[in-house]
């Protein structure tokens, strides 16, 4: 009873490992499979996790303000979004400086 219970897990568990593999492929483009097909069922594994890791971890996702969902999860999405303003008010004043001085050497040279 025990090994026929460990089989149907098994066979359970590798169509879950091969639907998350359609579903990263799907995502990654068609091409996907057919570059580096997992080998194994570990190599598989490893591929998934990998692409699930980077989802969570790397990528910006559009829909929660260019921010990953881990940040988003931990709670500090307030922490990065107050940064990016500092940065971007830094950036802006920079800039009409650098414009001010631009015009002011440009209307010196036509008064001279």
């Amino acid at each position: 009873m025990a090994k026929s219970i460990r089989r149907t897990f098994k066979i359970i568990h590798n169509f879950v490992v091969f639907s998350l593999w359609m579903l990263f492929a799907q995502a990654q483009g068609a091409h996907a499979l057919r570059i580096n097909p997992p080998t194994s069922f570990a190599d598989a594994q490893f591929t998934i996790s990998d692409f699930v890791h980077f989802y969570n971890n790397k990528r910006l996702h559009v829909g929660i303000n260019y921010l990953r969902p881990a940040d988003v999860f931990s709670n500090i999405q307030h922490l990065i979004l107050d940064k990016r303003k500092q940065r971007l008010l830094i950036s802006r004043s920079v800039r009409s400086f650098k414009n001010k001085q631009i015009m002011e050497a440009k209307l010196s040279t036509v008064y001279n």
